[in-house]
């Protein structure tokens, strides 16, 4: 911590990742009051930093603005690998450690995603953010995507699995700066999906919802009609759900 050490601004431009949290038509944007928490290292010390947008909210690429120490340099020791994530929440402000939840319940949104709950991250340097020179920082989805619509009537979907689905976890960045589950808190392996409006889901709406990337064995998937009635299929054949992807 270096209360007294001074400080400059500095902004990196961030493009979107392929599904955020907002779709305008088919367009990925950002919003204006995102922010993305940036962790750069120093031996066994770590450095946090939060940046907001400042230009760009309704766009894919959107210039974030913050402030560093002017010691903050890769001729000060800091290495030039420093890790954004959004959003900034889900990095721990004094340790840089990232931890995240997919609840097992969830209301959906449709088309879209509820706010601030795709977990996704980047790598970037910090010799190019300190000369003003990052134009395209390509944030990276940490989870997996499904997408579906429904018949009428249905008031609830549950998704079950043989692995996470959902839960809390605490994940570490790879060599790519994607950000991959490193242990569990909690562990779901079903999810429940519920309307964001009204008492059903609409018919022929686009919906999607977030899963932890995974190797299945089987897949269930279970309909509640609005009186009640349950409609269930299982399927026993072996399921990989990979990062980024929408199945």
């Amino acid at each position: 911590v270096e209360p007294s050490a001074e400080r400059h601004e500095v902004s990196f431009v961030a493009t979107a990742a392929e599904t955020k949290t907002q779709l305008d038509d088919k367009s990925v944007i950002w919003e204006a009051d995102d922010a993305i928490r940036l962790k750069f290292t120093k031996s066994e010390a770590v450095l946090t930093e939060e940046f907001t947008v400042s230009d760009g909210a309704g766009t894919k690429n959107a210039t974030f603005k913050g402030s560093v120490p002017n010691t903050l340099t890769t001729d000060g020791g800091y290495s030039d690998n420093a890790y954004a994530v959004y959003p900034s929440s889900a990095m721990d402000p004094a340790t840089g450690t990232v931890t995240f939840t997919l609840d097992a319940v969830q209301q959906v949104a449709p088309g879209s995603f509820p706010s601030g709950k795709n977990l996704t991250s980047a790598l970037i340097s910090l010799d190019a953010l300190n000369a003003g020179e990052v134009e395209n920082a390509l944030m990276q989805n940490a989870f997996a995507i499904m997408r579906f619509t429904l018949p009428e009537h249905v008031a609830s979907l549950k998704i079950t699995g043989t692995a996470g689905l959902a839960g809390a976890a605490a994940l570490d960045f790879d060599e790519y700066g994607r950000l991959a589950v490193s242990s569990w808190t909690s562990e779901s392996a079903s999810v429940t999906l519920t309307p964001a409006e009204g008492e059903t889901f609409s018919t022929g709406e686009t919906y999607n919802i977030l899963i932890y990337p995974g190797t299945h064995s089987k897949l269930s998937v279970e309909l509640t009609h609005d009186d009640g009635c349950k409609l269930s299929k299982t399927l026993e054949t072996e399921f990989v759900f990979e990062a980024k992807t929408i199945y």
